[in-house]
Protein backbone atom coordinates (compact mmCIF):
# COMPACT_ATOMS: atom_id res chain seq x y z
CA UNK A 1 0.00 0.00 0.00
CA UNK A 2 1.54 3.28 -0.73
CA UNK A 3 2.48 5.68 2.03
CA UNK A 4 1.18 8.50 0.77
CA UNK A 5 -2.90 8.85 -0.68
CA UNK A 6 -1.40 10.40 -3.98
CA UNK A 7 -3.40 10.43 -7.01
CA UNK A 8 -2.91 9.84 -10.89
CA UNK A 9 -4.68 10.89 -13.67
CA UNK A 10 -5.29 9.57 -16.84
CA UNK A 11 -6.90 11.23 -19.76
CA UNK A 12 -7.54 11.72 -23.36
CA UNK A 13 -7.72 15.11 -24.86
CA UNK A 14 -8.17 16.95 -28.41
CA UNK A 15 -6.55 20.30 -28.64
CA UNK A 16 -8.78 22.51 -27.01
CA UNK A 17 -8.62 19.93 -24.09
CA UNK A 18 -12.06 18.58 -24.49
CA UNK A 19 -12.29 14.77 -23.06
CA UNK A 20 -16.29 14.24 -24.21
CA UNK A 21 -19.59 14.26 -26.23
CA UNK A 22 -22.81 13.39 -25.46
CA UNK A 23 -21.47 11.09 -22.38
CA UNK A 24 -18.87 9.11 -24.44
CA UNK A 25 -15.32 9.40 -26.35
CA UNK A 26 -15.50 11.22 -29.52
CA UNK A 27 -12.90 9.34 -31.42
CA UNK A 28 -11.60 5.98 -31.70
CA UNK A 29 -7.98 5.28 -30.63
CA UNK A 30 -7.27 1.17 -29.40
CA UNK A 31 -3.78 2.77 -28.94
CA UNK A 32 -5.23 4.74 -26.38
CA UNK A 33 -6.91 2.28 -24.85
CA UNK A 34 -4.04 -0.06 -24.61
CA UNK A 35 -2.08 2.46 -22.96
CA UNK A 36 -4.79 3.07 -20.69
CA UNK A 37 -4.91 -0.25 -19.52
CA UNK A 38 -1.22 -0.78 -19.04
CA UNK A 39 -0.62 2.50 -17.16
CA UNK A 40 -3.89 1.33 -15.18
CA UNK A 41 -2.58 -2.26 -14.65
CA UNK A 42 0.91 -1.43 -14.00
CA UNK A 43 1.84 -2.60 -10.23
CA UNK A 44 4.47 -4.08 -8.57
CA UNK A 45 2.45 -6.13 -6.06
CA UNK A 46 -1.25 -4.97 -5.74
CA UNK A 47 -3.81 -4.07 -8.14
CA UNK A 48 -4.25 -0.50 -8.94
CA UNK A 49 -7.42 1.52 -8.07
CA UNK A 50 -9.24 3.38 -10.75
CA UNK A 51 -11.95 6.16 -9.38
CA UNK A 52 -14.75 7.47 -11.86
CA UNK A 53 -17.51 8.93 -11.99
CA UNK A 54 -21.13 7.69 -12.28
CA UNK A 55 -21.35 8.65 -16.15
CA UNK A 56 -17.99 7.13 -17.08
CA UNK A 57 -19.30 3.91 -14.83
CA UNK A 58 -21.88 3.90 -17.57
CA UNK A 59 -20.26 4.69 -20.58
CA UNK A 60 -18.01 1.98 -20.06
CA UNK A 61 -19.64 -1.07 -22.22
CA UNK A 62 -20.92 -3.43 -19.72
CA UNK A 63 -18.20 -6.37 -21.05
CA UNK A 64 -15.44 -4.05 -19.45
CA UNK A 65 -17.49 -3.35 -16.08
CA UNK A 66 -15.86 -3.32 -14.05
CA UNK A 67 -12.71 -2.62 -15.12
CA UNK A 68 -10.77 -5.47 -14.87
CA UNK A 69 -7.58 -6.61 -12.48
CA UNK A 70 -7.76 -3.23 -11.17
CA UNK A 71 -10.05 -2.15 -7.79
CA UNK A 72 -12.99 -0.03 -9.09
CA UNK A 73 -14.72 2.99 -7.21
CA UNK A 74 -17.53 5.22 -8.47
CA UNK A 75 -18.10 8.49 -6.71
CA UNK A 76 -21.73 9.80 -7.33
CA UNK A 77 -23.55 12.26 -5.06
CA UNK A 78 -26.50 9.61 -4.39
CA UNK A 79 -25.23 7.19 -1.83
CA UNK A 80 -28.01 4.47 -2.70
CA UNK A 81 -26.30 4.28 -6.25
CA UNK A 82 -26.88 0.55 -7.45
CA UNK A 83 -23.70 -0.86 -8.12
CA UNK A 84 -22.11 -4.58 -8.15
CA UNK A 85 -20.74 -5.93 -4.98
CA UNK A 86 -17.05 -5.88 -6.14
CA UNK A 87 -16.99 -2.16 -6.66
CA UNK A 88 -16.65 0.27 -4.27
CA UNK A 89 -18.96 3.68 -3.74
CA UNK A 90 -18.06 6.47 -2.25
CA UNK A 91 -19.74 10.20 -2.18
CA UNK A 92 -16.00 12.21 -1.92
CA UNK A 93 -13.85 11.18 -4.11
CA UNK A 94 -11.15 12.65 -1.20
CA UNK A 95 -12.76 9.69 0.86
CA UNK A 96 -11.10 7.04 -1.26
CA UNK A 97 -7.89 6.11 0.95
CA UNK A 98 -10.09 6.02 3.96
CA UNK A 99 -12.66 3.67 2.54
CA UNK A 100 -9.99 1.25 0.98
CA UNK A 101 -7.68 1.40 4.39
CA UNK A 102 -11.31 0.79 6.13
CA UNK A 103 -12.00 -2.33 3.79
CA UNK A 104 -8.67 -3.73 4.87
CA UNK A 105 -7.61 -3.59 1.32
CA UNK A 106 -4.31 -3.33 0.16
CA UNK A 107 -3.55 -1.64 -3.23
CA UNK A 108 -1.36 0.39 -5.75
CA UNK A 109 -1.51 3.55 -6.64
CA UNK A 110 -4.75 5.41 -7.03
CA UNK A 111 -6.14 6.58 -10.72
CA UNK A 112 -9.30 9.54 -11.52
CA UNK A 113 -9.92 8.06 -15.20
CA UNK A 114 -13.13 10.65 -15.50
CA UNK A 115 -15.31 12.26 -16.23
CA UNK A 116 -14.85 16.01 -16.08
CA UNK A 117 -16.32 17.08 -12.37
CA UNK A 118 -13.64 14.26 -10.81
CA UNK A 119 -11.03 15.46 -12.81
CA UNK A 120 -11.90 19.33 -11.68
CA UNK A 121 -12.63 18.06 -7.89
CA UNK A 122 -9.17 16.08 -7.89
CA UNK A 123 -7.55 18.97 -8.87
CA UNK A 124 -9.71 21.57 -6.52
CA UNK A 125 -8.33 18.82 -3.66
CA UNK A 126 -4.60 19.08 -4.61
CA UNK A 127 -4.63 15.24 -4.85
CA UNK A 128 -2.50 14.06 -8.26
CA UNK A 129 1.09 15.10 -8.47
CA UNK A 130 0.68 13.36 -12.29
CA UNK A 131 -1.09 13.31 -15.55
CA UNK A 132 -0.85 10.79 -18.19
CA UNK A 133 -1.86 12.77 -20.87
CA UNK A 134 -2.90 11.29 -24.67
CA UNK A 135 -3.13 14.44 -26.66
CA UNK A 136 -5.15 14.13 -29.72
CA UNK A 137 -5.01 17.20 -32.37
CA UNK A 138 -8.13 18.47 -34.07
CA UNK A 139 -10.99 19.79 -32.32
CA UNK A 140 -13.86 16.85 -31.57
CA UNK A 141 -16.58 19.65 -31.18
CA UNK A 142 -16.53 18.24 -27.33
CA UNK A 143 -19.13 18.90 -24.48
CA UNK A 144 -16.94 18.51 -21.20
CA UNK A 145 -13.09 19.21 -20.85
CA UNK A 146 -10.67 18.81 -19.07
CA UNK A 147 -9.49 21.41 -16.72
CA UNK A 148 -6.69 23.99 -16.96
CA UNK A 149 -3.44 22.03 -15.10
CA UNK A 150 -0.62 23.59 -17.06
CA UNK A 151 -0.09 26.06 -14.59
CA UNK A 152 0.49 23.90 -12.21
CA UNK A 153 2.42 20.62 -14.07
CA UNK A 154 5.09 20.82 -16.12
CA UNK A 155 6.16 18.69 -18.83
CA UNK A 156 8.13 15.56 -17.74
CA UNK A 157 8.10 12.91 -20.70
CA UNK A 158 6.57 13.24 -24.30
CA UNK A 159 6.46 10.20 -26.53
CA UNK A 160 6.89 10.38 -29.93
CA UNK A 161 3.91 11.32 -32.56
CA UNK A 162 1.59 8.62 -33.73
CA UNK A 163 -0.69 8.13 -36.19
CA UNK A 164 -4.11 5.50 -35.99
CA UNK A 165 -7.33 5.64 -37.88
CA UNK A 166 -6.41 8.80 -39.15
CA UNK A 167 -5.86 10.49 -36.17
CA UNK A 168 -2.40 11.97 -34.89
CA UNK A 169 -1.79 11.97 -31.40
CA UNK A 170 1.10 11.42 -28.62
CA UNK A 171 1.28 10.34 -24.96
CA UNK A 172 2.74 12.40 -22.48
CA UNK A 173 3.47 12.65 -18.60
CA UNK A 174 3.22 15.91 -16.17
CA UNK A 175 4.77 16.55 -13.09
CA UNK A 176 3.16 18.13 -10.48
CA UNK A 177 5.50 21.72 -10.06
CA UNK A 178 7.44 21.82 -6.97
Amino acid sequence: MPSDSRFEIVVAMDSRQGIGRDGDLPWKLPADLKHFREVTTSSSTYPNVVIMGRVTWESLPARFRPLPERINVIVSRNPDYPHPEDVHLTTDLTDVPALLKNKGMAYGKIFVIGGQQIYQQALQADLCDRLHVTHIAGDFDCDTFFPDFKDRFELARSGPPQQQNQLDFHFAEYSLQH
